[in-house]
Formats: structure tokens, C-alpha cells, sequence
């Protein structure tokens, strides 16, 4: 089995053990400059849910998932990258992204609501210390609270400790580790072309009734 696969089935296979284990949707989010993909998902069993569209594109500045990248990964340079594009952005607006990093960095998981019934949890996925992606999960807001949702953060942090620790000694057996984020944009397409949703045409979070 090559690097990529094993990547990709063993992200696959976490996706699925979290939505098993907390009976919400879950998804596996890779960054691509200022923007991050949804690249794996799995879709909870409740017929009143929430789902991450495959391929849906959104900006690192928002939602649980962005929060985990702005916090984990080249901070400053998507902080000074999005000060350059928004002349509007104001002086409040920068601090409470930076207070967002702070939190996310001490709890270990970045939390969102700002989709209207929604909230979200995501966590870093490493792997020999590199930041591949973030699996994030979502879940509409009467199956919250602050009990539940500090529970559910509690087995998606661990969830993401062990499946980091089983990639790590994975993909060394394959990899170096400056081959890492290679294998990741290998592992994972494709992030342009047909198939690929744009959030400015779409939500990142679709709701389901299931019917």
C-alpha cells in the first residue's frame, strides 16, 4: 500500500469512528492557501442532521475547521493575507480572530455557531508534527448544550491524538517528513476542476431532514 492510500483509508476510517461514536456528521478538511476543502465525510445516522457537502470550499477565517487552521498553521502570514484583502477589516474584527487563535490553542479544538441552528467542533490532525488537516464535526443545536458539547469535544481531541499517533508511525515507513504535505495534496484531489463546490454558492454545513 503507498503512502497516499494509506492516508486516505486511514482518514476515511477515522471520519467514520468519530460520526459511529458521537452519532453526528463529521468531515475531514485539508487547507489550500486562504481556503480549506472538505476532502472526507461521513454523514450522521439521525434523520434531523447536519452534513458536510464533499469538495465544499470556504475561507480558513470561519467556521470550527478554519479556526483549527488560522490557530495551527501559518497564522501571522493568513492574518497579514486577509488584513491586505479586506481594507474594511477593523481593528475589533482582527482581535477577536486572534482571540479565537488563543482559545483554539489552549483548548485544543476550535468551537463554532456561527451558522444559524448549528454548531461545530473541530481538532488538528499531525502527522511527525506537520498539520495536515482538521476533522471537524457538526450537529444541530438541540442536540447541544454545554454538557454535551464539552463531551463530544472531549472524544474528538482523543479521537485525533490516536489517529495522528497511527498516521505518524504510518507514513514514516513510506515518508519522509518533508514529503508530508506532498503526500497530503496527492492523497487528496482533486481541489480544482468539476466536482469542487464554492462556498460562495453554497453553505459549509447542508441541512437534512432525511427524507
Amino acid at each position: 500500500m503507498d503512502s497516499r492510500t494509506l492516508l486516505r483509508d486511514t482518514i476515511a476510517q477515522q471520519v467514520r469512528d468519530l460520526r459511529d461514536e458521537t452519532g453526528e456528521s463529521v468531515g475531514f478538511f485539508v487547507q489550500h492557501g486562504f481556503e480549506r476543502y472538505c476532502v472526507e465525510t461521513a454523514k450522521s445516522y439521525h434523520d434531523l442532521c447536519r452534513s458536510f457537502p464533499l469538495y465544499a470550499r470556504r475561507s480558513v477565517q470561519v467556521g470550527a475547521s478554519g479556526k483549527v487552521f488560522m490557530a495551527f498553521s501559518n497564522t501571522e502570514e493568513l492574518l497579514h493575507g486577509f488584513q491586505a484583502a479586506d481594507v474594511a477589516m477593523t481593528k475589533g474584527t482582527l482581535k477577536a480572530l486572534r482571540d479565537d487563535i488563543v482559545l483554539t490553542r489552549k483548548n485544543g479544538y476550535a468551537f463554532s455557531d456561527v451558522l444559524p441552528e448549528t454548531w461545530g467542533i473541530a481538532t488538528p490532525v499531525y502527522v511527525d508534527g506537520a498539520l495536515i488537516g482538521s476533522l471537524a464535526l457538526t450537529a444541530p443545536a438541540e442536540r447541544g448544550g454545554k454538557k454535551a458539547i464539552e463531551r463530544i469535544a472531549g472524544i474528538c481531541v482523543e479521537q485525533t491524538k490516536s489517529v495522528s499517533t497511527r498516521l505518524t508511525r504510518a507514513i514514516n515507513g513510506h515518508s519522509s517528513a518533508r514529503d508530508i504535505q506532498a503526500v497530503v495534496k496527492d492523497a487528496f484531489v482533486p481541489l480544482e476542476g468539476p466536482g469542487v463546490a464554492n462556498a460562495d454558492n453554497r453553505n459549509a454545513a447542508i441541512f437534512s431532514t432525511g427524507k
